[in-house]
């Protein structure tokens, strides 16, 4: 059974011209990072994997268009505490995978920039991605 219990909310809107963006906000895991998102044995994570296929399903599904390269991806946090707090760019890899599944566009064509990071608790990441319109219906 497919879930969204990661999915926080989203949102899309209108960027600058023929641009559109995408705002999702999910549930922050410690296990996201690098560093930390394979086993021992070189494997993703489950709760890595189903992270990602539930950012990906979002941005899929909740675009009815296509975009175009260049792709800007933005990644922002909230965390427990200063402590807590990862480098936001240890992030990019799963966070950029996942993208690259709900837009069937290769990550290489991303630009990837981090945000500024707050305290809350639940921690939470916002991932906001911008990209021109091609003009042509994704047929979802």
């Amino acid at each position: 059974m497919f879930r969204l219990d990661q999915v926080i909310g989203w949102q899309v809107g209108d960027s600058e011209g023929d641009e559109v963006k995408i705002t999702v906000d999910m549930h922050y895991l410690p296990t996201l990072s690098v560093n930390r998102y394979k086993t021992a044995l070189g494997i993703t994570r489950h709760e890595v994997k189903d992270w990602m296929g539930q950012l990906a399903w979002v941005v899929q599904w909740a675009l009815e268009i296509s975009m175009k390269p260049p792709i800007k991806v933005r990644v922002e946090g909230e965390f427990k505490n200063k402590r807590s707090t990862p480098d936001l760019h240890n992030l990019h890899k799963v966070i950029c995978d996942a993208v690259q599944d709900g837009l069937l566009i290769d990550d290489k064509h991303f630009q990837v920039e981090d945000g500024v990071s707050g305290i809350a608790d639940p921690p939470r990441l916002r991932i906001t991605i911008k990209g021109r319109v091609t003009g042509q219906d994704r047929g979802g």
